[in-house]
């Protein structure tokens, strides 16, 4: 097994099995998927990753699948929950992180910015034990996830030249000016083409602005650091914190009927809160890039 190229991420199955595609492997807690199969991309999003101190059992296996396994064509992961015992057992964990451990990133060094706040608490714990011993048994987890992390974006802006309609100064690599024309002036010339006319100057006659777009412009914030040469691309740069909160609960029930009959029931909830920042700023109602979330599992 290896790990696919491209973007990383805690929630899917971006890896590579027994020499098959990457997201083409399932992954099954106590016999029942939790993965999803998405439109031309595998399966890929797991719905429910159980904390570690949840799992007994883990098993992998990257060929002659029995019949029960499909939707997969690299490997099958497959987990079993912990169960209560005769005896009471429990758990307990807390894992801090704090950007005072960490370095400033490239681009908030580059514009100068401080080392962006980072923080993340994850605690939880376990408890497992007899209802009726040799009989019925209960297991509990929680676990919860605060976290604070940086959002950071550099783009390009309008200038405040072409805000107000004037592109003469708007160059491309090269330090060429990037003509206008007017669309509504085409003229024929002597092979009886019909062309475009440059713009008067490179400029938009304000006579021309639409009202809605003029509006829509003032809710982009100005360029704020100098751009690279003649394009002034990302000409603009921005951070935040986004704020989410992350919480895992897991019930676990089990009853001896006899030695061959046994009944187990598990319920797992995850809810996840996003609180992410405007980078055009805040009460701004252009949003940059998306807004909070919630979502239940």
């Amino acid at each position: 097994m290896v790990g696919s190229g491209g973007r990383h991420g805690n929630s899917n199955t971006n890896f590579v099995a027994n020499g098959s595609r990457n997201s083409t492997s399932d992954v099954l807690v106590d016999g029942a998927t939790v993965a999803t199969v998405e439109q031309n991309s595998g399966v890929t999003d797991l719905k429910f990753s159980p904390s570690v101190d949840v799992v007994q059992e883990f098993k992998m296996q990257t060929n002659f699948f029995s019949a029960e396994y499909g939707q997969t064509g690299g490997a099958v992961v497959n987990m079993i929950t912990r169960s209560g015992t005769n005896s009471f057992h429990g758990t307990g964990y807390y894992f801090p992180r704090d950007a005072k451990l960490n370095a400033n990133s490239w681009l908030a060094n580059r514009a100068g910015n401080p080392r962006p706040a980072y923080h993340r608490d994850l605690i939880g714990g376990v408890l497992g034990g007899p209802v009726i011993k040799n009989k019925t048994f209960f297991f509990g987890a929680y676990e919860k996830t605060w976290e604070e992390s940086p959002s950071i974006q550099e783009g390009l802006l309008p200038t405040a030249l072409q805000r107000n309609g004037d592109f003469s100064r708007t160059l491309n690599a090269a330090g060429a000016l990037m003509q206008l024309y007017d669309p509504f002036a085409p003229m024929t010339n002597s092979t009886g083409t019909v062309v475009r006319t440059p713009g008067p100057g490179n400029l938009i006659p304000a006579s021309r602005s639409n009202p809605l777009d003029v509006k829509a412009l003032s809710f982009l914030p100005q360029a704020n650091q100098p751009g690279a040469a003649f394009t002034e691309t990302n000409n603009w740069f921005s951070q935040g914190l986004n704020n989410n909160r992350n919480d895992q609960t897991t019930i676990k029930g089990d009853h001896n009927f006899n030695d061959a009959n046994r009944l187990s029931g598990r319920y797992s909830l995850v809810r996840s809160n996003g609180v992410n920042p405007n980078l055009f700023g805040e009460g701004n109602p252009s949003y940059f890039a998306r807004g909070n979330s919630f979502t239940p599992t």
